[in-house]
Order: C-alpha cells, then structure tokens, then sequence
C-alpha cells in the first residue's frame, strides 16, 4: 500500500508541470524563514537577554516614563548612567547587582539608566561619561556624585552611611598604607610631619608617580620625625573616621 502511494505521488510529480517551480519557491521561502529567524535573534537576542536579567536584578530599570516616581518614593537613591557598550559599565554590572540585592533587605533602592535609550534624561543630569553615579536625596535640588569603589561593598557602605575603608594592613612598608580606619592614628594624632599622597588606582599620573614616591619613602625611612604613605580615595571614605 505504501509503494503504491509513493508511486502515485511521483507521477502525479512528473505529470505536473509546476512541480520543479514548486520545489524550488519551498526552498526559497524555507531560506527566507531560516534568514529571518537569523536576523532577528541576531538584532533582538541581546535585547531579550538583558530584558530577561533585568527582570531578574534588584537594580530599578529607569527612564522618563519613572525616573520622577523612583525619586519620590526614596528618601536617597543611587543612579548609574550607562551606555550597554562602556567596557566599565559592563564590569560594574555583577557588582552593581549584588549591591542591589543585599541594599534590598535595608529597604534601600539602587537604579540604571540607559543613556542610549533616555539620551534627554541623561543631558539634564550633565552626563558626559559612563559610568556616572549620582545619589538623589529627596528634598535637596541637586544629586551628589559617587566617586568611590565599582565595587558592591563599596557601594552598600555609602548608602548605609557606614564609614569605607579597606583593613589595616598588617605589616608595613617605608611608604605606609594609610586607610580610614587607621588615619587618625596616623596622620591626624601623629607627632611627626605627614606626607600623605592622596590618589586613585586608575588613575595615570598616579600610576606615574608612584615610582618616584616610593623613593621618596625609602630615602627617609629612618628618620622617626616624617611618615610617608598613600591613601586610596576609591576605597576610602574619610567623612566619619576624623
């Protein structure tokens, strides 16, 4: 029963004069389907996915349309603006989402902006780099900026308000590592005349005279009346610990 089926489809096949076109416009309109699946994963997959984790993030989607709402409702709030191709933002993103998480349990809110999608809302605030972070505090006209870590501890600290430093170091060297935790004792208590460099790890002029400080702690290492250190403003908050 079978081959006779299959033998009447294929003479119906030769006996059809449109059979060749046919076969060829399915394969066409297959190529086509296949083209067009293609191009959209490739245009909107990395649309969805990040739709997908920002469902998934504690971070505050904003924009125009909730961006007022956001600050209303938070008595302080911190706003990345971003760009999805800065290599920074991109690097922030994990820290920014665990800080999220674990500020959520304080009933304290963190957000995003997307400034190629809400370019209008990111020139009212000034934005001309990425990552930016501003804190909004309700009641005050201006945002103050963050300037500290990309990191998710030190984003909790400040908006717990919790003094930011790194530990104590155990040991130390001709240049002293100063911190928040330990510059009163260091500089502020000291008896001796404090040279303290003030910098951050990215930072290229730094990173250019750091050589040439470490010198310069060295060549006076054992004369008791001057301490030599750096302090890394990034990791560091001194508001509270002086």
């Amino acid at each position: 029963m079978a081959k006779k089926e299959k033998k009447e489809k294929k003479n119906k096949t030769i006996n059809d004069p449109l059979a060749g076109l046919k076969l060829v416009l399915r394969y066409v309109f297959y190529g086509i389907g296949c083209y067009a699946t293609f191009m959209a994963i490739y245009f909107f997959g990395p649309t969805i996915q990040q739709k997908i984790k920002d469902a998934m993030s504690d971070v505050l989607v904003l924009g125009e349309s909730n961006f007022d709402a956001a600050l209303a409702r938070n008595e302080e709030i911190m706003v990345e603006f971003y760009a999805p191709w800065c290599p920074h933002c991109k690097r922030l993103a994990p820290e920014y989402d665990t800080a999220a998480a674990q500020l959520k349990s304080h009933n304290i809110q963190i957000g995003k902006v997307d400034c190629t999608q809400h370019n209008a809302l990111c020139k009212k605030y000034d934005i001309s780099g990425y990552p930016t972070m501003k804190i909004f505090v309700k009641g005050e006209d201006e945002p103050k900026s963050y300037d500290g870590a990309l990191t998710a501890d030190a984003i909790v600290s400040k908006m717990l308000h919790e003094v930011m430093s790194e530990p104590i170091p155990e040991t130390q060297g001709d240049n002293k590592k100063i911190v928040a935790k330990n510059f009163n004792d260091l500089v502020i208590n000291s008896s001796a005349d404090v040279f303290v460099k003030f910098y951050a790890p990215w930072c290229g002029h730094c990173k250019a005279m750091a050589p040439a400080w470490e010198e310069f702690a060295t060549a006076h290492k054992d004369d008791d009346s001057i301490i030599i250190g750096d302090f890394d403003a990034t990791a560091n908050e001194l508001g509270k610990s002086i």
